[in-house]
């Protein structure tokens, strides 16, 4: 499981900045992974992100700024319902019977 709500990555940082908490400390205290959190870390690092700052953010856009993936659900293209109505309407020529 993902950990993207807004709480979990605010508290993962904020235990690595305010108590250098490691890796295995912080799966313990948030109930995240250590992988997840050292991408989290890894990523707010890089885009110059700290706690502080990472409060101001909502929810989304913390998720898009860590995490880099939309938010929301993923928009699916549609059939192309004119050719399907074409192949199931037409009209099909029965084999004889020998």
């Amino acid at each position: 499981m993902r950990c993207s709500d807004k709480m979990i990555i605010t508290e993962v940082l904020r235990l690595h900045e305010q108590f250098n908490y490691s890796l295995r400390k912080i799966e313990d205290s948030s109930m995240c992974s250590k992988t997840t959190a050292a991408k989290i870390i890894k990523c707010c690092i890089e885009l110059g992100l700290d706690y502080e700052t990472a409060k101001t953010f909502s929810n989304e856009e913390l998720k898009k700024l860590v995490f880099n993936e939309p938010v929301g659900r993923p928009s699916k293209l549609l059939p192309d319902f004119e050719k399907i109505h074409q192949k199931i309407t037409k009209v099909t020529i029965p084999l004889q019977s020998r």
